[in-house]
C-alpha cells in the first residue's frame, strides 16, 4: 500500500464501510436511471452541456468546512459557468451537515425513492464504501474517460462512482506559541509532557486509516493510553480553541487545511505529519442514482478537475488533488518523500481491495475509548 508520486499505483475492488449501521439493510433499489443521465453511455460533453441546460440547475450541499464552503463556492460557481459557457446558469450551493450525516440521508433517499438532497455528494473513502456496500445502487457508475477530459484516471474509483478532487494529509495541529518542539509521531503525544495538553475528536478522525496500518488491536491499546492523555473533544472546524490555549495540539485533526490556512493569514497554527502516520486521504465527489440534475453534476465534477478549480480550492481551502497536473499537494509530498517518509494512499479503490481496513464496529470502538464510554 506504499503510495510513491514517482510511482503511482492503481488501485481496484470491494471491501469495509466505515459508516455505521444505519447504512445496512437499505430498501428496496431505486428505479435504474434514465440512459440519458448516465454520462459516456449517453454521448459526449455537447450531449451533457444540452442535457444540464435541459435540466435547468444544479444544487449542492456539504459541509461549510469541506472544500471552502461559501466563499469557494462562488468563485467556483463562475468558473463551472465560464468553462462550459453556461453564463446564466443557476448554482447554488448550501452548506449542510457532515459528509458521515449526508451519506445516512443520501440511503435513506434512496431505499426510498426520494430525490437526493444534493445533486452532488460529498465524503471520503469510508462513507463511499459504507454506500457501495449497502447493496442497493447509490451512485451512477460514471464513465468517466469516455468524455470527462479533466478528470484523470488516477482519482477515479469505485467503477465510476466517485472521483478523487483533493488530497489531504491526517495531522497533528498545535499553537506554535505554545509548542516549542512540535511532535514528531503520534507515539511522542504518550509521553507525560503532552498530558493534558492535547485534544482530540469526537469521531476519532483518522484513527481508523491509523489502525488499518499499524493493526487494530495495537491502535486500541494506543487509544486507551491516549484517552488519558486529551483533555477535551473538539470537532475539526474549531482549532481556534487551540489558538485561545484551551489546548495546544490537536491529533488526529482531520486534515492539514486549517493549519495552513491560519498560517496564511498569519496565526500561529502549524501542523506536523506524523512519521508514524503519513497516510493520505481523499475527498472525493459522486452522482447519486436519484439525483434531480445527474447531467449538471457531472460536468461540475470535471470542471472542479480542472487546473483552474483546482487553484481556487488552493487558494481558498489549502488544497488540491495530487492526481491534476501542477498539483501543490504533490510537490508538498514530494517534500517529505525526499526527507524519507513512504506515503500510503487511503483513496476508494484502495480502501476497497484493502483486506486490512477496520469495520464500522471498529470505529465505534474507537470512538467509545476516546469518550470513555468504553
Amino acid at each position: 500500500m506504499t503510495f510513491s508520486l514517482k510511482n503511482r499505483i492503481a488501485a481496484a475492488a470491494v471491501a469495509a464501510a466505515t459508516l455505521g449501521l444505519v447504512l445496512t439493510g437499505c430498501g428496496p433499489a431505486v428505479p435504474e436511471a434514465a440512459p440519458s443521465a448516465d454520462g459516456g453511455e449517453a454521448a459526449g460533453l455537447d450531449a451533457l452541456i444540452e442535457q444540464a441546460k435541459a435540466e435547468g440547475q444544479l444544487n449542492i450541499t456539504w459541509g461549510e468546512g469541506i472544500l471552502g464552503g461559501t466563499p469557494a463556492a462562488g468563485p467556483l460557481t463562475e468558473g463551472f459557468r465560464e468553462y462550459y459557457d453556461l453564463p446564466d446558469f443557476p448554482v447554488t450551493y448550501t452548506p449542510g451537515p457532515p459528509s458521515t450525516q449526508m451519506a445516512a440521508s443520501l440511503a435513506q433517499e434512496v431505499a426510498a425513492g426520494q430525490p437526493a438532497t444534493s445533486d452532488i455528494y460529498l465524503g471520503y473513502a469510508p462513507q463511499f464504501a459504507g454506500l457501495l456496500a449497502t447493496g442497493t445502487p447509490v451512485f451512477r457508475e460514471i464513465d468517466w474517460r469516455a468524455w470527462a477530459e479533466e478528470v484523470p484516471e488516477e482519482a477515479i474509483g469505485g467503477d465510476g462512482a466517485g472521483v478523487a478532487i483533493v488530497t489531504n494529509l491526517p495531522v497533528i495541529t498545535y499553537n506554535a506559541q505554545a509548542v516549542d518542539t512540535p511532535p514528531e509521531t503520534m507515539a511522542e503525544l504518550l509521553e507525560p509532557e503532552w498530558k493534558g495538553r492535547v485534544a482530540s475528536t469526537p469521531y476519532a478522525s483518522n484513527f481508523h486509516y491509523f489502525a488499518a496500518e499499524n493493526g487494530e488491536e495495537e491502535v486500541l491499546e494506543y487509544l486507551r493510553t491516549f484517552s488519558g492523555q486529551i483533555s477535551g473533544l473538539i470537532i475539526c472546524t474549531q482549532q481556534d480553541r487551540l489558538l485561545t490555549g484551551e489546548f495546544d495540539a490537536l491529533a488526529f485533526d482531520c486534515d492539514h487545511t486549517a493549519a495552513l490556512r491560519n498560517e496564511r493569514s498569519g496565526g500561529d497554527l502549524r501542523y506536523t505529519v506524523p512519521a508514524d502516520a503519513t497516510m493520505l486521504t481523499y475527498i472525493s465527489l459522486g452522482v447519486p442514482v436519484n439525483s434531480s440534475h445527474p447531467a449538471a453534476a457531472q460536468l461540475w465534477i470535471n470542471y472542479m478537475m480542472s487546473r483552474e478549480a483546482q487553484d481556487i480550492l488552493w487558494d481558498i481551502y489549502a488544497s488540491d488533488s495530487i492526481h491534476v497536473e501542477g498539483s501543490h499537494m504533490a510537490d508538498i509530498v514530494a517534500e517529505y518523500e525526499d526527507q524519507g517518509m513512504e506515503f500510503s494512499s487511503w483513496g476508494l479503490d484502495d480502501l476497497l481491495k484493502s483486506g486490512t481496513f477496520p469495520k464500522p464496529a471498529y470505529l465505534e470502538q474507537q470512538v467509545a475509548i476516546l469518550s470513555g464510554t468504553e
